[in-house]
């Protein structure tokens, strides 16, 4: 289970989505030019492609309990739900009026 503040969670992921530390500036003056903007490079790549698996996961495992394991309801079976409750409710209000009607004596 996830607990915490969902906005400060939001507002830091902001935040470190657009922290743009200079790899490169700082691996240069440890190893060199060379190496600093290989090994950077490489950096930059492993965090796209770890970005890019994680969206993928995501994207599968919203899939799989949508479709597979029917956890999940699918954007067409949420709109049928909210008519099917719309008209539940509409019926309801019919009854309740007819029902004070007949309370009332009028037939």
């Amino acid at each position: 289970m996830i607990s915490g503040d969902a906005n400060l969670a939001r507002d830091m992921e902001r935040v470190f989505s657009q922290l743009d530390l200079d790899w490169e500036g700082q691996l240069s003056e440890w190893l060199g030019d060379v190496l600093g903007y290989q090994l950077a490079t490489g950096l930059r790549q492993g965090i796209a492609a770890l970005r890019e698996a994680a969206q993928s996961t995501a994207g599968m495992a919203g899939s799989y309990l949508r479709e597979e394991s029917g956890l999940l309801a699918t954007p067409r079976e949420l709109a049928e739900f909210g008519a099917e409750v719309d008209t539940l409710r509409d019926g309801v209000d019919r009854l309740a009026s007819r029902i004070a009607r007949l309370q009332g004596g009028d037939a």
